[in-house]
């Protein structure tokens, strides 16, 4: 168990540290089997501002319909780093942050932050 209460979750191929997480890649899993995305990475590395901010959404996917790299973030709880780095995806990241909420039982996209244009 994790300080947040979180349990760790397992797919093949794949250890998750949450079963919001986990069940986050099957919901995009089951887009990418239909056609429409394309998982290019789990736990990517993005850097923000030029001092070179590290933050690593959960996964990185390609939209096969645009061509547009965007990430995904399952969000269970909201530290003060997060709620930081949030602020600034939008004047650093080139891409779109698709944030999901919820349970395990039922993940949603709760938000779209816009990537800089």
């Amino acid at each position: 168990m994790s300080k947040f209460g979180n349990k760790a979750s397992l797919r093949p191929g794949y250890s998750f540290s949450s079963q919001l997480e986990a069940a986050v890649f099957d919901l995009l899993k089951k887009r990418e089997l239909a056609g429409e995305i394309r998982i290019v990475r789990v736990q990517a590395s993005v850097y923000m501002t030029p001092a070179r901010i590290l933050y690593k959404p959960d996964f990185e996917c390609l939209d096969l319909t645009t061509g547009k790299i965007f990430y995904v973030e399952a969000k269970g709880f909201e530290t003060i780093v997060w709620r930081i780095k949030y602020r600034l995806w939008p004047h650093f990241v080139d891409a779109d942050l698709h944030i999901y909420k919820g349970t395990h039982g039922r993940p949603y996209l709760d938000e779209i932050v816009k990537g800089k244009e």
